[in-house]
C-alpha cells in the first residue's frame, strides 16, 4: 500500500510546542543505541535548551514529515554557502524502510539551492544503521577523531541526481 507523505516546514513561532514531540521521537529511536546517562528528563531539558535557540538562526530549518495526518518523522538541517548540513533525521519505526526518506529527498531537491556542492552529516558511532544509510548515499567519513561521532561528507550533485 502506497503511503501519502507530506512535508511541511516547521513554523518557528511554534517551536516550543513541537520540540518536545521531536525529542520524544529522537529518544525512542536512540534509547537502545545511545545511553542517556542522566535519564529522559535531563536529556529532554538539554535538548530543548540547545535546539530552541539554535532554531532562531534563519538558515536552520526543521521539516516535519506526515503520513496521512500523523507525524512520521522530521529533519533538522541548515544550508551554508555550498553545503547542505543534515543535523538530524528521525523517522517513527513504522516508517523506516518505506519510501518516506526517498520522498523527503525528492522534496529537498527542490529546496536546496542548485549551487550546493556538498552534503554533510554526523552520526553516532554506535548507530550502525545510520552509518550504513549514509554510506549508501555515497558519503564518506572525513573525521573519526571525535569520541562519539563520525563526520561524513558527500557530493550533493551526485546524490541529488538519483532523486528524480
Amino acid at each position: 500500500m502506497k503511503k501519502d507523505y507530506k512535508f511541511m516546514f516547521l513554523d518557528k513561532s511554534k517551536i516550543n510546542d513541537i520540540l518536545p514531540l521531536l525529542f520524544d521521537l529522537l529518544f525512542e529511536n536512540m534509547k537502545d543505541i545511545a545511553f542517556f546517562e542522566d535519564g529522559y528528563d535531563k536529556a529532554k531539558n538539554d535538548f530543548l535548551k540547545r535546539v530552541s535557540p539554535a532554531m532562531s538562526k534563519e538558515n536552520r530549518q526543521i521539516v516535519l514529515f506526515y503520513s496521512e495526518n500523523d507525524l512520521a518523522g522530521y529533519a533538522q538541517y541548515y544550508i551554508n554557502d555550498t553545503t547542505f548540513m543534515v543535523e538530524e533525521i528521525q523517522l517513527k519505526s513504522q516508517h523506516k524502510r518505506t519510501m518516506l526518506l526517498y520522498q523527503f529527498c525528492k522534496f529537498m531537491k527542490n529546496i536546496v539551492p542548485k549551487s550546493t556542492l556538498y552534503i554533510e552529516a554526523f552520526t553516532d558511532k554506535r548507530n550502525i544503521n545510520s552509518q550504513n544509510l549514509i554510506k549508501s548515499f555515497g558519503m564518506k567519513i572525513i573525521d573519526d577523531k571525535n569520541e562519539k561521532f563520525y563526520h561524513f561528507i558527500g557530493d550533493f550533485k551526485k546524490l541529488s541526481c538519483s532523486f528524480k
